[in-house]
């Protein structure tokens, strides 16, 4: 029994030997259900390259019909990553045709089956175009392979990032154009325009960069019959032409014209050339230079050499690919690419950026040259069939040793991407038990005052009424505003604290709280305030700031280290009163916004910049002759010890103490 179930499975392994088409449907199969099962195995909560959580955000607004990401009201409070606020839409720096990738799948009922569906399409485009360029289908089935077994194709074929559908729509392009000059079919010209306009649309420099060398091929291969080649490029231009007339419509939309692309709108450094660049206002500048380029382009081909299929062994393939017999063809042209991104990128400064030790490329792969797969593996393949054709055993072992290397490499990179899913999965434990409430929750601006920027687990609705809504928490004045819009939701403040964030290892120290926010409403808001002096200072001041003004209270100019002082204040629109002695009281009008509860200690008297011990901020409005506060405010400084001064207003549902956190 066990001698026939071997021959039966040998039969199916040399009968899809036999017919190279079933091999690559399989292999397409397959690498859609890695791109579908690894994608929410290893980046439930996105990658660190926080531009998926951008293209989801897009995705999800087409879906639901809009052009734009629509803002609420308080736009500032929900700005995401990459954007600027245009009137009562944010508009978002990149283009919409990989979040349209991902609304396939938004529709299908899950957006990762979009990564699916890109991945599957992308395998067998690669052995459509390596039949082109190679004329054999079996080499182009090998060279499918190596381009499905890449582990920098693999890796980027689960995430959100747009460089494989943006090379999904560069090989379709190649593929109708060597057909459509094959067979001087019109429809086949134009359907390459076409994919062409699109590509441009979606990533322009990357598709110039691997447009040129087969555009080149496209005008000397017909270079002796120009009547020919004149009629092949008008069908090339009119598929071209609905595409880009899209994009210079989006453009108009975006910007107010068809010629600025909202690419460099959030950012103007943000472009191509050296000098000073950067990506968003709230980072630093960078001076690029020449060097830096080299030095970035120099590091992307030496990964990408890496994370090709087999690792250095298939640079010695594709070195015997291109000593190959076959001359002319568009395969010496393919082969440009390699030339032509890497010179390209050189004037980038995100190849620098990404590049350093320790950056994106490190756990993501050298991603921007995801086009030089392509010339890399369809040339390998070719070296290594002739390489087979002359020795089997050692063919055998290179292939074994292909897939130990870039297995190993693989694993690498999925382990060190799952070192960062564990520790998004134990901060953002700690909204577990509020995943049944309807709630907003603030999340501190970590990397600057955007939203998905870390935090690209937690993401808003298009409509910003699903069961959790984030808010950037832009200070207590703000939050409070931010609360009234939503009524009915219950608040809550998200926060790192004690360590960093994505360092590496991880930090230990590093935990997530989940403080409960409330609003108080009252005609008059009173409190005690209870505290000891915690300096041998004699002078202790307590200031309210209020509605444009401050009242500062002089409550003892005799004091000495450890005298206790408790009292009842009463806090008004219009007035403050401190119960107990008071030496003095001033009030004056100041420019802050909010209301501020300090308490200050000084040598000699107010006069003698009194040192602030202990201050808190809360948010405040009012509602008629109702005073609200956002309770418990912002802990700006404490020196008073472990217990709060304010403890009785301050404290979370009646009891006071530490706030819910992570280990």
């Amino acid at each position: 029994m066990a001698r026939q179930h071997a021959q039966g499975l040998g039969a199916v392994v040399r009968r899809i030997s036999r017919n190279p088409a079933v091999m690559v449907a399989l292999l397409a199969v397959a690498a859609a259900m890695w791109a579908v099962v690894a994608s929410r195995q290893v980046f439930p909560y996105l990658s660190d390259d926080h531009d998926e959580a951008i293209y989801l955000l897009q995705a999800d607004a087409l879906a639901h019909g809009h052009l734009f990401p629509p803002a609420p009201k308080h736009p500032e409070s929900f700005r995401p990553w990459l954007s600027v606020i245009s009137g009562d839409k944010y508009l978002l720096k990149y283009s919409p045709v990989h979040a349209s990738f991902i609304v396939l799948g938004i529709l299908a009922g899950s957006p990762r089956l979009a990564l699916g569906l890109i991945a599957g399409a992308a395998v067998v485009l690669a052995y459509l175009l390596a039949k082109e360029v190679l004329g054999d289908r079996k080499r182009a089935a090998l060279a499918s392979a190596f381009f499905a077994l890449s582990p920098l194709f693999l890796i980027q074929s689960v995430t959100f990032l747009p460089y494989s559908s943006s090379l999904l729509l560069l090989m379709a392009f190649a593929v109708a154009l060597l057909r459509g000059m094959r067979s001087s079919g019109r429809l086949w010209l134009w359907t390459g325009g076409f994919l062409l306009g699109v590509a441009v649309f979606a990533r322009p420099f990357d598709a110039v960069l691997f447009a040129a060398p087969l555009g080149l091929y496209f005008v000397i291969s017909s270079w002796a019959d120009r009547r020919k080649l004149f009629g092949q490029a008008v069908w090339l231009a009119l598929g071209a032409t609905l595409p880009i007339v899209a994009m210079l419509a989006y453009y108009w939309a975006a910007t107010g014209s068809p010629f600025r692309s909202p690419f460099s709108v959030l950012e103007p450094r943000d472009t191509l050339g050296f000098g000073n660049r950067k990506i968003t206002p709230f980072h630093p500048d960078l001076i690029f230079t020449p060097a830096h380029g080299l030095y970035g382009v120099i590091r992307h081909v030496v990964l990408t050499s890496f994370w090709c299929f087999g690792g250095l062994l298939i640079i010695g393939f594709l070195l015997a690919g291109l000593r190959g017999r076959q001359r002319g063809g568009p395969a010496p042209w393919l082969a440009l690419v390699a030339v032509t991104v890497p010179f390209g990128y050189l004037f980038f400064w995100g190849t620098f950026g990404t590049g350093l030790r320790g950056g994106l490329t490190a756990f993501l792969g050298p991603f921007y040259f995801l086009p030089l797969l392509v010339p890399v593996t369809f040339l390998a393949a070719r070296g290594f069939a002739n390489f087979w054709q002359r020795d089997r055993l050692l063919g055998v072992l290179a292939v074994v040793s292909m897939l130990t290397a870039s297995g190993f490499l693989l694993a690498k990179a999925v382990q060190a991407n799952l070192r960062a899913t564990k520790e998004d999965r134990i901060l953002y434990s700690t909204l577990a038990p509020i995943k049944d409430e309807r709630a907003i929750v603030f999340l501190q601006p970590l990397y600057g005052p955007t939203l998905l920027h870390p935090f690209t687990g937690l993401r808003n609705s298009h409509d910003y009424d699903g069961p959790t809504v984030y808010a950037l928490d832009l200070g207590e004045h703000q939050d409070l505003d931010v609360i009234d819009d939503y009524p009915g939701r219950v608040a809550y403040r998200f926060r790192l604290e004690g360590g960093d964030y994505r360092d590496n290892p991880p930090d230990p120290a590093l935990y997530s709280s989940l403080q409960p926010l409330r609003v108080v409403e009252q005609p008059r808001l009173r409190t005690t305030l209870s505290l000891q002096n915690p300096t041998a200072d004699p002078v202790v001041v307590v200031s309210v700031v209020m509605d444009g003004r401050r009242d500062t209270f002089v409550v003892d100019d005799q004091s000495y280290a450890g005298k206790p002082y408790r009292a009842s204040i009463g806090i008004g629109r219009d007035s403050v009163d401190l119960s107990g002695p008071v030496v003095s009281h001033v009030v004056e009008p100041v420019e802050q916004e909010g209301l501020v509860i300090s308490v200050s200690v000084a040598p000699k008297g107010i006069s003698e910049a009194p040192r602030t011990v202990y201050q808190r901020e809360f948010g405040w409005n009012a509602d008629g002759p109702l005073f609200r506060v956002l309770l418990p405010g912002y802990l700006a400084a404490n020196q008073l010890g472990p217990e709060d001064p304010l403890a009785e207003l301050v404290s979370t549902g009646g009891e006071q103490g530490d706030p819910p956190r992570t280990p």
